[in-house]
């Protein structure tokens, strides 16, 4: 199922404003209530749950509580997209920078051209982050043969020197 935001907008914007809470009458009907936010002190029913047709009260609880439920999850969603929208600009300048360090044949030549090759493999790749790369090695390291200092473990066979973040191919250099 996809799910299209702007009509979650749309229609969240047309339910009753205020703030919603259960009220219960004599006979155990459930009422979504919604204090009016124009008149101070007046509440107007939003709908009701009869408990003859097996109404329970975590179902009207559910909705009492939906509207700032949907809320919290549009925000959240908001500040992800966000997060992403960043993300892919700071990769864009990441990408640049390292194009610019890439072209010169000192030591942060070799290292921008490896960060740039996991990047172009990060771009193309599903996400599984079990693995990560050396490049002496040229290979896939366990997590358990990185020490805390992010380096290839000498004591399981590695070459001591730095690995880069976790990879998102276990399937190999050639994606076989």
């Amino acid at each position: 199922m996809t799910v299209n935001k702007d009509e979650i907008r749309h229609y969240f914007g047309m339910t009753t404003p205020g703030e919603w809470y259960l009220d219960e009458d004599e006979e155990g009907t459930m009422f979504v209530m919604a204090i009016s936010p124009d008149v101070p002190g007046r509440a107007e029913s939003v709908f009701g749950f009869d408990p003859e047709l097996n109404c329970k009260k975590e179902d009207a609880l559910f909705v009492v509580n939906a509207p700032s439920y949907v809320e919290s999850l549009l925000a959240s969603d908001d500040a992800k997209e966000e997060t992403i929208r960043q993300l892919r600009q700071d990769n864009t300048a990441l990408r640049e920078c390292l194009e610019w360090y890439g072209d010169g044949s000192e030591d942060g030549g070799e290292k921008a051209r490896t960060l740039l090759f996991e990047l172009d493999r990060k771009d193309t790749q599903p996400p599984n982050f079990d693995r990560w790369w050396c490049p002496t090695c040229k290979e896939h390291v366990h997590p358990a043969d990185v020490t805390f200092q992010e380096t290839h473990d000498v004591r399981n066979g590695g070459c001591g020197n730095p690995v880069v973040g976790r990879v998102e191919d276990t399937q190999g250099e050639g994606g076989q």
